[in-house]
């Protein structure tokens, strides 16, 4: 019998995609296979910011928790307060073990009083249950998110408008909605990337090809492009969010208790709602000594991508990359990577290193094109 976690199973858009994918490039992401590159990695990225790129994003697993003590369950759970939560709208959180270590991170919704949507890539579903169990209310597969979608550039509001989703361009980041338009229900949040407008846009596995048509044909007139991971990346690292899986380990399936992580270590510190005492994790937290290893966003000096690369200073080993992409616009590589600190900051004279290509760069505080591209350390 297979082991389901080895199963590697193609997106509900792969119909679409692969129609499309003149690379041949592939990857997988949490167990799903997607594009990592339809034509040109620097076309699709540009396309973000100038006029609208499309990503498959249906890695996220959308889960469901519903019932009269939903909001007292999750607030038992999660680091940010469900207080601070309106009905329409969403925020990134994460939740831990109760030795305090991160489980996963993801966007939460509220579309009611006694409704939520849980966007992720971690595969948790059961410790949500188990964490959920002792209140009134259900954990599920959303069966009508199960298809994911990010719509990204300029030209975004515009496209959802023409595609029939009227109400999409009214939001605002932080806010979403819930439609059906002709035959096809999405869930549309407003989210931000670099400046540029951003939609994810979720709905069934059944009207996935649908929803790919129509926002297709919806931007045909307006530069739309399809977008695969690699472009995406560069985005995410531009805003030094770490993605789960890679830039760091969730405690459910680290294999040692040392590449367990706390909130504070990835950068998910300021998720914690002011004033927030009780979530599963915070008395192990609270008398828990800041971490020395932390992940830390930074920029390159000279060099493009670097990976996989270690972090050096005055020719010690302090860290490790675990993410690298060249961004375009900011004229320098970005990284994300772990480091040992002194005293919660960085060490002097870093430099990163790559076995692989014999190459070493730079690790730098600099602008590039008028944006700050600085050493960056979560608070």
């Amino acid at each position: 019998m297979i082991d389901d976690a080895l199963i590697v199973r193609t997106s509900p858009f792969h119909d679409r995609t692969s129609l499309v994918c003149l690379t041949n490039a592939w990857t997988t992401i949490s167990g799903t296979t997607l594009v990592s590159s339809y034509r040109n990695v620097e076309l699709e990225y540009w396309a973000m910011f100038r006029s609208a790129g499309v990503v498959d994003v249906s890695y996220q697993i959308a889960v469901r928790v519903v019932g009269n003590e939903a909001a007292e369950a999750l607030e038992n759970l999660i680091l940010t307060r469900i207080g601070d939560l309106a009905a329409g709208s969403f925020f990134h959180t994460a939740w831990c073990t109760d030795e305090g270590f991160v489980v996963g991170e993801g966007l939460l919704l509220r579309q009611d009083s006694a409704s939520f949507l849980l966007l992720t890539r971690a595969p948790c579903v059961s410790f949500i249950e188990m964490a959920c169990s002792g209140f009134d209310c259900t954990v599920e597969i959303a069966g009508d998110a199960e298809a994911g979608l990010e719509l990204i550039g300029p030209a975004a509001p515009q496209i959802l408008e023409s595609a029939g989703f009227s109400w999409a361009p009214a939001l605002h980041p932080g806010s979403f909605v819930s439609m059906t338009v002709r035959g096809v229900t999405v869930h549309i949040a407003c989210l931000e990337h670099g400046g540029a407008p951003a939609f994810a846009v979720r709905t069934a596995r059944e009207g996935a090809v649908l929803l790919w048509d129509r926002l297709r044909r919806a931007g045909a007139q307006s530069g739309l492009l399809p977008v695969g991971t690699a472009a995406h990346t560069i985005v995410r690292l531009e805003a030094g969010e770490p993605a789960y899986g890679l830039d760091y380990m969730g405690a459910l399936v680290a294999p040692s208790w040392r590449l367990m992580s706390t909130p504070d270590a990835i950068g998910f510190g300021p998720m914690i709602s002011n004033g927030k005492t009780r979530f599963n994790g915070s008395a192990a937290l609270r008398d828990a000594p800041r971490p020395r290893r932390r992940l830390v966003s930074l920029a390159v000096e000279g060099a493009g991508t670097l990976a996989p690369a270690f972090i050096t200073a005055e020719g010690l080993p302090v860290g490790h990359v675990t993410s690298a992409a060249w961004s375009p616009r900011l004229g320098c590589g970005l990284v994300l990577a772990w480091i040992e600190t002194i005293n919660n900051s960085p060490p002097n004279g870093l430099r990163l290193v790559s076995p692989v290509r014999g190459a070493a760069a730079e690790l730098t505080d600099s602008n590039r094109d008028g944006r700050h591209c600085t050493l960056y350390v979560p608070a």
